[in-house]
This record gives structure tokens, C-alpha cells and sequence, in this order.
């Protein structure tokens, strides 16, 4: 498949549904909501002493 050939929208779609879906590495989250996890918990973490 020749990837240039393929509209944003396609690519986005793909991107979407890959981001969403969920991950046994991450108790079944999806990699959005994992990272949105590290960004909103254990980024606040690091900075309390």
C-alpha cells in the first residue's frame, strides 16, 4: 500500500481508532486514556517533596 495515496481524514481515522483501543499492558486502557493517566497523576508527583 502506498501510504501517500491516503487523505488525512484516513490517516486520522486510523490514528483514532488505534488510540482508543484498549491495551492489556495498561489494565485495559486505551493509550489516550494512559497517557492522559501519567499526565494528570504521576506528573503532579514529581513535583510534590
Amino acid at each position: 500500500m502506498d501510504f501517500t495515496e491516503l487523505i488525512d481524514r484516513e490517516i486520522q481515522e486510523v490514528e483514532d481508532k488505534l488510540n482508543n483501543r484498549p491495551r492489556k499492558i495498561f489494565g485495559y486502557l486505551s493509550s489516550l486514556k494512559q497517557l492522559n493517566k501519567i499526565l494528570t497523576t504521576e506528573g503532579e508527583v514529581a513535583f510534590k517533596t
